[in-house]
């Protein structure tokens, strides 16, 4: 069985140097593990980049399963404040970009 992951990141349109990273990313994870993104709130819609990757899209409110590992990615951009509290979930892996 694939590992699964909630994946809560920017992602494009979100202007970040980091959502751009997590296209690249989920790519690639998404083919050995079963990924749900959160979709970043205020964000009206996903760019063609996210269209193809091989992930289910969630809202923001969502919580992890009992069986997920929140992957949170992250760096020092207003646009990520709202993956802090994924932060808290147990288990949780966390990627920091531009730590200040």
């Amino acid at each position: 069985m694939a590992p699964k992951i909630l994946w809560c990141s920017p992602l494009p349109p979100v202007r970040s140097g980091v959502s751009d990273y997590a296209v690249d990313l989920l790519s690639e994870l998404g083919a050995r593990c079963s990924i749900r993104a959160v979709t970043p709130p205020g964000v009206a819609g996903l760019s063609e980049a996210c269209e193809t990757l091989p992930v289910t899209y969630v809202p923001p409110e969502t919580i992890p399963e009992t069986d997920e590992v929140v992957v949170a990615h992250l760096g020092n951009n207003p646009h990520h404040r709202w993956v802090l509290p994924y932060l808290a979930h147990d288990p949780a892996i966390v990627v920091v970009h531009d730590l200040v």
